[in-house]
């Protein structure tokens, strides 16, 4: 009677304790047989549910830290695009109100932002499909020179001063786009900070 009593308490606890072993090391529930205690098999019933209802929750966790994910992106995006439109825009509405000395100069400049909207699309697309980098020779000066000419654009009532301090001889192997959007963000972000 007693082997038997045993067998009954040990071998349910012995599954169950291997069970929580199972799902603390993030493995799916193993299945569980019925136990011929009645408080046992409810501990059973018990443990099962809390583990279903713990998979359910970290699914649930996964889906908003992906939402949040793609929340942050987006805004990114946004700012990211946001900054060549209103470039666009603006010159536009000037053009349209016939405010601009030099309608060719204008021209230039919003073909100029119309083609960093683009960059920024095929950048992003890029993203999706990995792989392709175009590396060169890059003189850095004219770069940030470059840089800060279209960084003006965007913050001409900017309070912050940038200054450059380049040796006009340095040269580095990058991709030019890359490295001019990751300097123009940081320009950017200063003055904006």
């Amino acid at each position: 009677v007693g082997l038997r009593l045993g067998r009954s308490i040990i071998v349910p606890v012995r599954e169950l304790v291997a069970g929580t072993e199972a799902v603390a090391r993030g493995e799916p529930l193993p299945s569980l047989a019925p136990a011929p205690i009645a408080e046992l098999d409810r501990l059973r019933e018990s443990f099962e549910k809390m583990a279903r209802d713990l998979a359910a929750r970290e699914r649930a966790l996964m889906e908003a830290e992906k939402r949040a994910s793609l929340g942050l992106l987006a805004a990114g995006i946004a700012h990211e695009i946001n900054n060549p439109i209103g470039v666009i825009l603006g010159y536009a509405r000037l053009l349209e109100e016939g405010r601009v000395s030099d309608p060719a100069a204008a021209l230039r400049i919003l073909h100029d932002e119309a083609g960093e909207a683009k960059r920024i699309v095929e950048t992003l697309l890029a993203l999706a499909r990995p792989g392709r980098v175009s590396v060169e020779e890059v003189p850095v000066a004219g770069l940030l020179a470059e840089t800060m000419e279209h960084v003006r654009r965007y913050h001409r009532d900017a309070r912050g001063e940038v200054r450059i301090d380049c040796p006009s001889d340095l040269v580095v192997r990058t991709d030019p786009k890359k490295l001019q959007q990751v300097l123009t963000n940081l320009i950017i972000n200063g003055l904006e900070a």
